[in-house]
């Protein structure tokens, strides 16, 4: 109910002439990356007592976890060095401003591999959602699988061959072009590799023109708007002189012509004859 009243005040004219001045800016959404590991965020994560290192790509959602002995900067880029090697570098780096990233170590390290690092806002994690949300759903599998007695990395395994919501493929799909081999009997056939192409660009998001450039848009964004829509497409005139003659001159017709030939012939009904047929009856 609550979300139905927010959603009709959105569409109000009248609501939306007389709200606040001062709202909430709108949160600038990232670029979403043409290929498979362009654009990764990168985070801490605490579990247990124990440090992870989660490493997201855009592109695929595909992430990585890795145990931390320690929090230091030298470490965490031992780290990313291996993932690096594994998945290849990386034109992007989104990080927060943590002693481990906003350091000379860092970037030293980024001049090196030559990607670049970008951070967020302080104090503003939403800002990397994207990994915030890939940190909340490995504590969730590591408290399911401890609850259980069971292999955290098996549900990781299970859950990057998982097909994710609106797309046909899963994150280890879109990044490597195959499925990896779990647990579950798989056929032959489907774990070797194939093209896959997305099929959207995010179910919640809408490319929208603002005349210079095209920006991308979650669907709670876009305001509504009381302008009809005049683009409707135009009705298509088919020029039936062939047919008014009785002659087929296209050889692409002939497949048709047994069902025109059989077409029987609509009678028309004007209003006049209707009424003559309603008096008689």
């Amino acid at each position: 109910m609550n979300a139905e009243v927010k959603d009709f005040i959105q569409r109000c004219e009248t609501c939306r002439t007389f709200e606040r001045k001062q709202q909430k800016e709108t949160l600038i959404s990232h670029e979403i990356p043409s290929r498979p590991w362009s654009k990764v965020g990168i985070d801490l994560m605490t579990f247990q007592s124990k440090n992870y290192l989660v490493t997201v790509d855009y592109y695929s959602n595909y992430w990585e976890v890795d145990y931390l002995e320690d929090t230091l900067a030298l470490t965490v880029i031992r780290k990313l060095r291996t993932q690096f090697a594994r998945h290849g570098i990386p034109d992007v780096c989104f990080t927060d401003n943590g002693p481990q990233f906003d350091c000379g170590e860092f970037r030293k390290f980024s001049r090196f591999w030559k990607f670049k690092h970008d951070t967020s806002s302080p104090l503003y994690s939403q800002s990397n959602g994207k990994v915030e949300q890939a940190v909340q759903t490995i504590k969730r599998l590591m408290k399911k699988s401890k609850f259980d007695k069971k292999d955290p990395y098996l549900a990781f395994l299970d859950l990057r061959n998982t097909p994710t919501e609106g797309f046909d493929n899963s994150p280890a799909e879109k990044l490597m072009n195959r499925k990896t081999r779990t647990l579950l009997p798989t056929k032959e056939s489907l774990l070797r590799p194939k093209v896959v192409a997305p099929n959207k660009v995010n179910i919640r998001s809408y490319e929208v023109d603002v005349g210079a450039r095209t920006i991308r848009r979650n669907r709670r964004q876009l305001k509504h708007t009381l302008e009809d829509d005049n683009n409707e497409p135009a009705e298509i005139e088919r020029d039936n002189s062939d047919f008014e003659h009785g002659e087929i001159n296209n050889q692409d017709h002939c497949e048709n012509a047994p069902e025109i030939e059989n077409a029987k012939e609509t009678p028309i009904i004007t209003r006049s004859e209707s009424c003559k047929t309603t008096n008689t009856i």
